[in-house]
């Protein structure tokens, strides 16, 4: 029986070997690397167990048996790693990674100096199993029940949990291959429990060495043929990398899981260090996405490095199990030259482009705004009509050139006694409105007369033309729309032009 054990342990280690020596071919992919990593941490296990059935002390037998911990302890940690890789979310491999390492490392330290402190094994002895067929009875103590095993077999449980759900998630066409990356890990899990449970063949004979050289040759089949641990993890990391689109994944407890290169640009989230933070520390403006499902905002301003951006931003709640709630992706499209875009598109409809004021469809709208806003809370403003005097005489003898620099002047000089508040508009070729809210009529007047002064005294030094102007005005009375307030302040400028223009008159 001897014979038999160490033919199947040796075989085992030679394959898992290989196993291990041929996923390295496909080294780039990170989950074939874990799973080499996996082979030659069982071929460790299989060979030192080996040889520990050939050591006839009990000093021997412990030495070879802490040799197979290197392997055993490695395993949980390596295929937690594939699991994370292949289920497409390699983050959280690498923010773990360290505290795994530095616990694999630390139990290392406990079992080879356990000869020292006696607190992995309390009295380890060798049992005979036939003559000449003895095996090392471990005697665990409490720090292998309490703390050994519980913190190396939780990430066996965590991967098997993962690759179950992915399995029972899973299209019908990948449910196949993705059962047997579970069943792979779920054979050796079931042997090791038998195993602590004291049920076995052999006593004190672990097992679990030998179904690992099966597990990893299921594995393996799927990694060369099918190349099922590849593909959909790649693909995910291809989409995700080179998405325009900014990607970030909350858990049900609104903490960052995961996010793609895109939002690095797009936010200031830039680090692995901001995976696990909560992610309204890190937009308090935007709590409303942590209240939301399967819901669209449009133009969401988000501040990055001092300026305003937008964004249209989808929530999408991300269900497992049974539609049990475990997250939401939040998507991130910059629409920020699209804003701006319209937001020029818009100002040019609106401006005339010669002079930069309002045109006539953009200022009766101004107008007509600013009259319910005068009727809903009781004000009082006033309208300036303004025609240039002797247009046509500058467009004659000057020019055309000329005739557009003079109305860019009149433009210029009336906004020179403007208030920010009050709006010009071009009404037609050489006339003028101009709107002042919250202003009577004698007050409108000596703004008008300050304009009219400002025009009178200007003269050209490139086409060598001097300006004038008529204005009439009037204060809008309740009752009035906008065609009888311009028609009162037309009647006011008619005065100005009957009295000889040049002048500025009140209605």
């Amino acid at each position: 029986m001897q014979a038999l054990i160490i033919i199947l342990l040796t075989l085992s280690g030679i394959l898992t070997t290989v196993l291990g020596v041929a996923s390295l071919r496909r080294q780039e992919l990170p989950a074939t690397r874990a799973f080499a990593v996996t082979m030659f941490a069982a071929a460790i296990w299989s060979f030192g167990f080996a040889v520990e059935i050939l050591s006839t002390t009990l000093a021997n037998k412990i030495f070879w048996a802490n040799v197979q911990y290197i392997g055993i302890v490695t395993i949980p940690l390596s295929w937690l790693i594939m699991t994370y890789h292949y289920t497409g979310k390699p983050v959280w491999a690498q923010r773990g990674m360290p505290y795994l390492t530095s616990t694999v490392v630390l139990f290392l330290i406990v079992i080879w100096t356990d000869s020292y402190t006696h607190i992995f094994r309390v009295s380890p002895s060798v049992d005979v199993v036939t003559e000449g067929f003895t095996v090392l009875n471990n005697d665990y103590g409490s720090f292998f029940y309490f703390i050994f095993l519980p913190i190396t077999q939780l990430p066996i449980f965590i991967s098997a949990w993962h690759l179950m759900r992915f399995w029972i998630k899973s299209t019908p066409f990948h449910r196949p291959q993705r059962f047997i990356l579970f069943f792979s890990l779920l054979l050796p899990l079931i042997v090791s429990i038998f195993y602590l449970l004291d049920i076995s063949l052999i006593p004190h004979f672990n097992m679990t060495p030998l179904t690992f050289s099966l597990s990893g040759f299921l594995v393996s089949m799927n990694v060369f043929s099918r190349q099922f641990l590849n593909l959909t993890p790649l693909a995910l990391d291809v989409v995700m990398s080179s998405m325009k689109v900014g990607v970030i994944v909350l858990d049900s407890d609104g903490r960052i899981t995961d996010f793609n290169n895109a939002t690095r640009n797009i936010t200031h989230l830039a680090s692995p260090q901001d995976i696990g933070s909560q992610f309204i520390d890190h937009y308090p403006e935007l709590k409303i996405l942590l209240d939301a499902d399967d819901e669209s905002f449009h133009d969401v301003p988000i501040k990055k490095n001092g300026q305003i951006e937008h964004f249209d931003v989808t929530v999408k709640a991300i269900t497992g199990f049974r539609k049990r709630y475990l997250g939401r992706v939040i998507t991130l499209t910059n629409i920020t030259e699209i804003i701006e875009l319209y937001e020029h598109v818009k100002e040019l409809s609106i401006r005339d482009m010669l002079t930069g004021a309002l045109n006539r469809g953009a200022f009766l709208e101004k107008a007509a705004q600013e009259i319910k806003r005068a009727q809903r809370h009781d004000r009082k403003f006033s309208l300036i009509m303004l025609d240039v005097d002797d247009f046509k005489q500058i467009n004659d003898k000057a020019g055309h050139l000329a005739g557009d620099a003079a109305l860019q002047t009149i433009t210029k000089l009336c906004r020179k006694e403007m208030r920010s508040t009050d709006v010009i508009g071009r009404y037609g070729g050489d006339e003028f409105m101009i709107l002042l809210p919250e202003t009577k009529a004698e007050e409108a007047r000596q703004c008008a007369e300050r304009m009219h002064q400002q025009i009178a005294t200007y003269r050209s030094p490139k086409y060598n033309f001097s300006l004038n102007a008529s204005m009439g005005i009037t204060e809008w009375q309740h009752g009035q729309n906008v065609d009888d307030l311009i028609q009162h302040a037309d009647m006011a400028l008619y005065k100005v032009k009957q009295a000889g223009k040049g002048a500025v008159a009140l209605n």
